[in-house]
């Protein structure tokens, strides 16, 4: 079995993916030919999960509340914006939330 470089990344992309439908992603790396990320809403709910406040908008153009998944997801590289967003960035607290989402499906992998 072969494993495939991981490559860290940390950037915010728009994804056109049925999955996401041209909402905006935090890219956290890229395995092979997909990226694994992290989506973001304006919803408290998606698909009945709950998502977990952000204390500070990504997007430094928005001042509306936002949200990111409490999962994490896969998908090819080629569903995403060429160019990543530069000026957006999580605060310092939302970055702890983050490092836990990834952390946590890092464990659920494990765990199977």
């Amino acid at each position: 079995m072969c494993k495939r470089k991981k490559e860290k990344k940390s950037e915010f992309r728009t994804c056109f993916s049925r999955k996401a439908k041209g909402h905006p992603t935090y890219i956290y790396a890229k395995v092979g030919d997909k990226y694994e990320y992290i989506g973001l809403t304006h919803s408290p709910i998606t698909r009945g999960m709950k998502n977990i406040p952000l204390d500070v908008n990504p997007n430094p153009n928005e001042s509306e509340q936002a949200y990111i998944k409490p999962n994490v997801e896969s998908e090819k590289v080629k569903f995403f914006e060429k160019k990543p967003k530069s000026s957006w960035k999580f605060s310092r607290k939302d970055k702890k939330k983050v490092r836990k989402i990834i952390r946590n499906s890092k464990r659920k992998k494990t765990d199977h």
